[in-house]
């Protein structure tokens, strides 16, 4: 108990610390802004020497904590009722973080703010001038339209009657979020009272801690919406799990790689999987239906936030390093393709890489096409087994490739989807790679603390972004062409 009472305490200090510096950077800068206002040099560094110790304290903590719970064999050394006191004394501290690595969340009150008032915010900037969130977010992103669905958009619509507080729409936005979320965790504790592996991967997860209810980034409703779907499906309530399944969908396009597990979860006939894939369909074209008509604009409402996110800079995936290296080796600056107006394979982009724009072009076309081998392996492994274990494993690692491989961009709250799945069943291979993975994912952000001329940041930058793209490919053939058997 000694050791279980040390993992517990780590995990909790390391939590506090990171709140504890995002107040800091408040205090050392004066704005709860984050992009374009950083802490001085001492102050800044400081405070990245804190952050790291205290990402350090809370994974230690959660290895331990997770490396039980994933021990069936043996006697409990957190049993679910403790899971259940960490979790919430977790969620209550990361509760009172503020935006410190991320600045997203301004964004997202601009878009809801401005759609709460009749605005279009789906396939026109021109309303973002007249935001009053405007001077909080950056200006590489002032131009970006909404990439979110209407389920998130709405969500953080109480940020309206902030009239441009921070804290104050901080405040609303938070408690709106945390409600359902506190009640679907009291669900899954209580529906799923022995599944103690599923309640750590996710609950205490320091990626969906920080990244959640830390960092309020809004794929906390979606994963919200789909661990709901997810607890009931196991209790054998199809219809409504399909339908906050839909409703996932619906708050950000990517939880759609999660639609495996809700076609496969309970094995069945072919009849009985059509019926369910035809429900699924009609969840969701019903819910999108319902709740992009008061923002519809015509199809663009749909094309245009996509063909927008197309046009982003690669960032933190291969194919940024692939680029950065062929400008290296150019003499050319990688930063000089980091400019808001930069355009993605525009004539400046093509004329700075030369004959390299042909390995960065034959890149992304090979990762495309790995991405769709592993993902067509995935589902004929999971269609041919029929095995829960299978298909949650299966579900986790299709969601993983899509993020790390297939994405033009990867950011670590792109892998959230992921971790029910993995709670349900994590293969040695796939357990080894997520933990690690969960550890580098957030590192590159950890630069955003510093002042933008401190020397740590571009070899902070290379190294950690290095090391996840590493991490990507890292196990490549035991976690996706190996047994899927948990």
């Amino acid at each position: 108990m000694g050791s279980a009472s040390r993992n517990e305490r780590g995990y909790l200090a390391g939590l506090a610390l990171l709140t504890a510096c995002s107040w800091g950077r408040w205090l050392a800068t004066g704005s709860l802004k984050v992009d374009e206002n950083t802490p001085g040099p001492v102050a800044g560094t400081a405070l990245f020497v804190v952050l790291v110790a205290g990402w350090a304290l809370l994974l230690w903590g959660f290895r331990g904590i997770l490396a039980d719970a994933l021990d069936e064999g043996t006697v409990a050394v957190f049993p679910a009722a403790q899971l259940r006191r960490i979790a919430f004394a977790g969620l209550a501290i990361a509760s009172l973080m503020l935006p410190m690595v991320s600045n997203d969340v301004y964004q997202l009150f601009q878009w809801s703010s401005l759609a709460a008032h009749g605005r279009d915010v789906f396939t026109s900037t021109a309303a973002f001038s007249s935001s009053e969130w405007r001077g909080y977010v950056g200006a590489r992103w002032l131009g970006t339209l909404c990439h979110y669905g209407p389920v998130s958009l709405v969500s953080a619509m109480p940020s309206a009657l902030a009239h441009g507080n921070p804290w104050i729409a901080l405040a609303l936005v938070r408690t709106s979020w945390l409600v359902p979320l506190i009640a679907v965790m009291l669900l899954s504790f209580r529906l799923l009272p022995s599944s103690r592996a599923f309640h750590a991967m996710v609950w205490l997860n320091p990626l969906w801690v920080l990244e959640g209810p830390g960092q309020l980034h809004c794929d906390l409703v979606g994963f919200t919406l789909l661990t709901a779907g997810v607890v009931l499906a196991m209790r054998g309530r199809t219809a409504p799990a399909v339908i906050l399944y839909a409703l996932a969908v619906v708050s950000k396009y990517t939880f759609v790689f999660a639609g495996p597990w809700f076609l496969l979860f309970d094995p069945g006939s072919a009849r009985r999987r059509l019926g369910r894939a035809l429900a699924m369909a009609a969840a969701i074209a019903l819910c999108g239906a319902v709740l992009y008509a008061p923002f519809w604009q015509g199809t663009r409402t749909l094309t245009a936030p996509i063909a927008d996110i197309l046009t982003e800079k690669p960032g933190g995936t291969l194919v940024e390093v692939v680029t950065d290296l062929v400008l290296v080796a150019r003499g050319v600056s990688p930063a000089t393709l980091r400019a808001p107006d930069s355009v993605l394979g525009g004539p400046d982009e093509h004329a700075l890489l030369g004959g390299g724009w042909l390995v960065v072009a034959a890149v992304t076309l090979a990762l495309k096409g790995v991405t769709l081998a592993v993902g067509a392996r995935l589902l004929y492994v999971m269609l041919r087994s029929g095995q829960p274990e299978v298909t949650a494993v299966g579900t986790g690692a299709l969601i993983v490739v899509a993020a790390t491989l297939g994405a033009p961009k990867f950011e670590p709250w792109y892998l959230l989807p992921a971790l029910p799945f993995f709670g349900l069943s994590c293969t040695q291979a796939w357990r080894r790679w997520l933990t690690t993975a969960v550890a580098l994912s957030v590192l590159p952000t950890f630069a955003n603390i510093l002042p933008a001329a401190s020397p740590i940041v571009p070899v902070w930058g290379v190294v950690t972004t290095g090391a996840n793209v590493a991490w990507f490919v890292a196990l490549f053939r035991s976690r996706y062409l190996g047994s899927l058997g948990a």
